[in-house]
């Protein structure tokens, strides 16, 4: 706890300070008699004025104690069961084993859209609109190919071979219910026959376009599709598409490569291109391609194994794990489900403050665990959020202004021990403290995103209040008055 002791200037009354300046004054005789007969006078011409009428304890020093101290805090885990995952433009592949919760998985699943325009990939002449070409059996199947372009964010080890697979669903990509806009980490869709398999280096620097052989039996089941179409017109084609081709789920192999790294590939950047050329014609050669188009059925099923013990029990979003429960620390894996939720044990204690003292800062410290994040890619700040006691997430906190809270990352260069997050909540508490009744059970949780969408996925332990060294706190500025007529 800091303590200074402060007089100010604006708890003096104003005749005290002029008298103050009169003393200094009366070593020239002349000059204290012309001003003390204008002091008189001014306060004779000015006593309608209510701007200067004062009670008694204006007439009395008026000072107060600025102090600082130290609020704990109570950090926990708790583990979203719906985080949102798709129309994230992100298709996770493949596990990385991450600390306290044991080895992630994740599965990328997609729909692929039909080729907008069929005709305007087939050579004009012949006759129907130059459709006799596929028709006739002049068309002639090459290949089947995907592509898949890496984002460049992964997580885990990089180093090692790759295999990436690709498989064919048996279930179509639909929303449970009429009232569902996005799938969820939950989610499961049946998994068909494997289509083609790619072992390769990840070089998540470069941003490598990953591309390989798809089965031939799937190629020609859509070059037949491609024959189809051509005479069932556009209204029917999506539909039938829809009907024929599920859609794929990309995952990875244990089989033959012990992956241990955590892709991340830009969904609508993924394609597959049936490739093809005419008989009888020299150098023509066909690329159609059927892109993943359609978001809102891309999506990533995320699931982990191995999590140390308590946080195993975190199934359900209501459920939690404190500080003091799962080794002084808290889990931040935004995206992937894992948040650290902020309590005020001691909030009571701060409204219990009485009419002489008042907050006048609330500043948030939250240190990071050292080694627990990766130093190439720390998140520069992080956003809050209200949540209630079932972990349920209510509104963003704002400051007096209106503006969204956001916490300011410090640390030094040469020494990441040093680091730590802090946020100014100063409004926010006070709003609380102002309140008839403090829901005990109020509380905050952290996200690097200004949103719970899954748009950022840095892994991260904090430092709980009972650490010894950096740990995380709610540091509390208050002016305590001192008057003599308390």
């Amino acid at each position: 706890m800091t303590f200074k002791q402060i007089t100010t200037s604006e708890g003096r009354h104003p005749a005290s300070m002029r008298l103050g300046a009169m003393t200094h004054t009366l070593r020239r005789p002349g000059l204290a008699f012309l001003s003390l007969v204008a002091m008189v006078a001014m306060l004779l011409a000015s006593c309608n004025d209510e701007g200067l009428l004062m009670n008694d304890s204006y007439m009395k020093n008026h000072t107060y104690a600025e102090m600082t101290d130290a609020t704990p805090l109570q950090l926990s885990t708790f583990r979203l069961d719906s985080v949102q995952t798709s129309a994230q433009n992100t298709a996770w592949v493949g596990k990385a084993k991450k600390p306290v919760i044991g080895t992630i998985h994740s599965d990328a699943y997609m729909m692929l859209s039909e080729p907008s325009r069929v005709t305007s990939l087939v050579i004009s002449g012949g006759t129907n609109g130059g459709y006799s070409w596929i028709q006739n059996g002049k068309e002639v199947y090459d290949s089947c190919t995907i592509v898949l372009c890496h984002s460049g964010l992964y997580e885990g080890d990089t180093t090692q071979n790759f295999e990436i697979v690709v498989k064919r669903l048996d279930e179509r990509l639909e929303f449970a219910s009429e009232d569902e806009t996005a799938f969820y980490n939950v989610r499961d869709f049946k998994e068909g026959e494997t289509l083609g398999s790619y072992v390769f280096k990840p070089r998540p620097h470069t941003y490598p376009r990953v591309r390989f052989r798809l089965s031939d039996d799937y190629g020609n089941e859509l070059k037949q599709f491609v024959i189809n179409a051509a005479s069932w017109g556009s209204s029917l084609t999506s539909q039938y598409f829809r009907t024929l081709m599920k859609g794929i789920k990309i995952t990875s192999s244990d089989s033959r490569y012990d992956t241990q790294a955590l892709l991340a590939f830009i969904a609508d950047s993924s394609k597959i291109c049936l490739h093809s050329h005419y008989k009888g014609m020299t150098a023509v050669k066909i690329q159609r391609e059927f892109k993943m188009t359609d978001r809102a059925t891309q999506f990533n099923r995320v699931w982990n194994e191995g999590m140390d013990e308590p946080y195993d029990q975190l199934d359900k979003r209501y459920k939690q794990v404190t500080e003091a429960e799962g080794g002084l620390h808290s889990v931040e894996y935004e995206g992937l489900g894992y948040y650290t939720r902020i309590n005020f044990p001691q909030i009571e204690a701060l409204k219990n403050l009485d009419e002489y003292q008042h907050i006048i800062k609330a500043t948030l410290k939250i240190y990071p665990e050292v080694g627990s994040y990766d130093k190439r890619r720390i998140p520069s700040t992080f956003y809050l959020f209200e949540v209630n006691k079932g972990n349920v997430i209510q509104s963003q906190v704002r400051n007096s202004n209106g503006a969204y809270v956001h916490s300011t990352l410090v640390y030094d260069s040469y020494d990441r021990s040093e680091m730590y997050y802090y946020a100014d909540i100063t409004y926010y508490i006070n709003t609380l403290l102002a309140r008839d009744k403090i829901d005990e059970n109020a509380g905050l949780v952290m996200t690097w995103g200004n949103g719970m969408k899954p748009t950022n996925y840095e892994f991260m332990v904090f430092n709980g209040h009972g650490v010894d060294l950096h740990r995380s706190k709610l540091e509390v500025t208050f002016y305590n008055y001192d008057r003599e007529n308390r």
